[in-house]
């Protein structure tokens, strides 16, 4: 049975800790592995009627115990406890689809996140790419105003002389002729 070291300090007035071995995880701390018996007249092992009744699983990574083992048979055969569960699965397994499930959630959430900001990106470079047209549209309008300006201050001029093209003729040329 895998117990915490603080359940044993406080347990340990009512039952006896036979076959100690102890085991150190960095992920799971530190756990006290024996076999756990009642302080009664009987003396059972709790260990043993855990597995029995169906109740608890023997997992072979910490104990080697044939015996445990063959009881967990018994149970699974009897279809007692967890065994009468057709679709039960020991809690390591559970705990290792738990943690992929989590995992594929997380790596979707990031795909997502990627394309959000990916069409984000493609908004603002959409924004981008309209303001600078329209910045290029108001400088050629702006350029054509002013062309326009200066061909109407250019025909104004021309209207305003009626003295030609010859600069001799204007009265306002320094060239004159005699």
């Amino acid at each position: 049975m895998l117990l915490n070291n603080d359940v044993k300090v406080v347990i340990r007035k009512v039952i006896k800790l036979d076959n100690q071995d102890s085991y150190f995880s960095e992920k799971e701390k530190n756990y006290i592995f024996a076999n756990v018996y009642v302080l009664n007249e009987n003396m059972k092992c709790i260990n043993d009627e855990l597995l029995r009744n169906g109740l608890a699983w023997y997992c072979e990574k910490y104990s080697k115990s044939s015996k445990l083992f063959s009881i967990q048979k018994l149970a699974q055969k009897n279809k007692k406890g967890l065994w009468s569960i057709p679709s039960s699965s020991p809690p390591w397994e559970f705990r290792k689809y738990l943690s992929m499930r989590r995992a594929k959630e997380e790596k979707a959430r990031s795909e997502e996140r990627s394309v959000l900001r990916a069409e984000l990106e493609a908004q603002k470079r959409k924004e981008t790419d309209e303001f600078i047209k329209q910045l290029i549209v108001a400088q050629i309008e702006q350029k054509q105003r002013y062309q326009r300006e200066r061909i109407t201050i250019y025909e104004r001029e021309s209207a305003e002389s009626s003295f030609g093209n010859y600069p001799y003729n204007n009265p306002r040329s320094n060239i004159r002729s005699y």
